[in-house]
């Protein structure tokens, strides 16, 4: 077969030009069906069988990217089963650019074989073969968490939390080796059949001692997992992989990046202004997501604070489900939250987890599930003309004692808790033990303290309203400047008939720091009702739990 390839090298090059690579060559030759190794007596691509320096059989490939394939193979001398990373340029590169990249390769190898971590895939070897770079690598039977997520939707919040430790004790040492990794995203963590979790693809790593805070680097990696400094000037640091990690576990919980835009240059301008897109799903993992997508890298969560708070996420949503006192009345009609998979059985799972409902119980399920994502705030109600940020957050309690006035309601409540049936027409459960209180008389809000102090319940009816988020923003205004106000959020939630979120934090008057969530919605039966939950800030997370038992509970009659 005559071939006229520098006539086809012409028309892989660009304006005419000569410059072909035998890659360009290759995908002419694919085209037209001719074997690489016929054709010029040396192989181009790979294929499964091939011996990789006479010593990696390889299997099958088992990933993809732009620079390459990863092929599972057998090292025949040690018998065992490897990773190969075969290097592989774009065809359309130049070839000053493939020399580049083969140089890359190498340096990646070299940056990973700095770390010797349970959390990093280890690489064992580079190679030469075919005319490109290969790198050995350790083989992790695993899914990536990308497709964890796409198969198996949304992880739960203790089981991202023990992911994002791991892979926080990843770039802890890779940081003290003075390695920066600069591409920290779903796609380049794996989820093993055994559940360990590993961070790899150190493709575009770079030393410490070869990026400083003044230089300005290329913005490399997926937008949406860039930190805003690296957005704006290309700055590579340590906070920016901090950043990085938290948005790959707002993926993780929300099943969706925290930047939802149209094109790589619209998420790279929101990274760089914009607040991140809501948390519905994070529940207490939320404080540890939110401080380690700060914009500003000084107020970024650090290494020691993001491990703090992703261990009182974990602890916080083990004791979510605590076991549960049977209560003698009719079946339950509150739905629990869907289970969502845990991380020891991700990296195995590969069919989708489909949950079928019927339409009222799946409202009430993504209701609870949402819930448990919003923001922890405190609940109350604001007098008319304004309020200060303790007047809005605080629970006046008569003497009316204990609660103790219950009886049995629709579904069993944790060990601890009690029903609570209030003439207004709703009933909740309540903790046994905390002081009841009533305001404004019959029809009024109802208020639940614990007597220890530092955490209460308000609940209250209220009109009801098309846009409770602009009614929650109205009443912001009044709290500016009071009582140390600080606002969290105000934002729509899936909750029943649905309604809005506001959550803050505000000093009491002994000083104490507290946050509170105040919930605006529309109950089942059409009515509108505001429940208002505070606590003290730094004991939120381990307080979500009874949070998410007072809105699953909550039943308007």
């Amino acid at each position: 077969m005559a071939l006229d390839v520098e006539g086809h090298a012409r028309w892989f090059g660009a304006g005419g030009r000569s410059d072909w690579s035998p890659i360009r060559v290759t995908v002419w030759l694919r085209m037209k069906g001719v074997p690489f190794r016929d054709a010029f007596g040396v192989k181009f691509m790979a294929d499964p069988g091939d011996l990789i320096v006479n010593r990696y059989r390889l299997l099958g490939v088992i990933g993809s990217g732009s620079m390459g394939r990863v092929w599972l193979a057998r090292d025949e001398i040690l018998q065992r089963d490897v990773a190969l990373k075969e290097i592989v340029a774009p065809y359309w590169m130049p070839d000053a650019e493939q020399a580049k990249l083969r140089g890359h390769a190498v340096r990646e190898a070299r940056i990973a074989a700095r770390l010797s971590h349970r959390h990093v895939v280890t690489v064992f070897d580079v190679l030469h073969d075919l005319g490109r770079p290969w790198i050995v690598m350790e083989y992790v039977p695993s899914r990536s968490l990308d497709a964890v997520l796409d198969e198996s939707g949304p992880m739960a919040p203790d089981a991202a939390a023990e992911l994002g430790l791991s892979l926080l004790s990843a770039l802890v040492a890779a940081h003290r080796a003075g390695v920066l990794h600069r591409d920290v995203k779903p796609q380049n963590v794996l989820i093993g059949t055994d559940g360990r979790v590993v961070l790899t693809d150190f493709g575009v790593a770079v030393f410490k001692d070869a990026v400083t805070s003044t230089r300005t680097d290329m913005v490399i990696g997926t937008p949406q997992y860039v930190a805003p400094e690296r957005a704006r000037h290309g700055v590579s640091t340590a906070a920016a992989d901090l950043w990085s990690l938290g948005a790959t576990l707002y993926a993780a919980v929300e099943g969706r990046p925290p930047y939802s835009r149209d094109t790589a240059m619209d998420i790279l301008a929101a990274v760089a202004d914009d607040d991140p897109d809501p948390m519905l799903l994070a529940g207490p993992l939320r404080p540890a997501i939110a401080g380690l997508l700060q914009r500003d890298p000084a107020k970024r969560a650090n290494a020691t604070d993001a491990a703090r708070m992703l261990r009182a996420a974990g602890v916080a949503f083990r004791i979510m489900s605590p076991t549960a006192e049977p209560v003698v009345g009719p079946a339950p009609t509150v739905a629990e939250p869907v289970q969502r998979p845990r991380l020891a059985a991700l990296g195995r799972t590969r069919n989708r987890i489909v949950v079928a409902a019927l339409g009222a119980a799946l409202v009430a399920t993504v209701g609870v599930s949402a819930f448990a994502g919003s923001r922890p705030s405190t609940e109350a109600t604001f007098k008319p003309g304004g309020a200060t940020a303790s007047e809005a957050a605080s629970c006046p309690v008569a003497s009316s004692g204990p609660s103790d006035d219950v009886v049995p309601g629709p579904t069993a409540l944790p060990t601890g808790w009690r029903w609570y049936t209030d003439p207004t027409g709703f009933q909740v459960g309540v903790p046994i033990g905390w002081i009841r209180g009533t305001e404004g008389g019959v029809g009024g809000a109802v208020c639940f303290r614990d007597p220890d102090g530092g955490r209460s319940l308000r609940i209250a009816p209220a009109a009801p309203t098309a846009d409770p988020v602009g009614y929650w923003r109205n009443e912001e205004q009044q709290m500016a400047d009071r009582n140390g106000y600080r606002g969290i959020g105000i934002e729509p939630v899936i909750y029943q008939r649905g309604g809005a979120d506001w959550t803050f934090t505000w000093t009491s008057g002994d000083g104490h720091r507290e946050q509170t969530l105040r919930r605006l919605f529309i109950a089942s039966t059409g009515a509108g009702f505001t429940f208002a939950w505070t606590t003290r800030d730094y004991e939120w997370a381990l307080n979500e739990p009874n949070l998410r038992t007072v809105a699953v509970s909550f039943t308007a009659r």
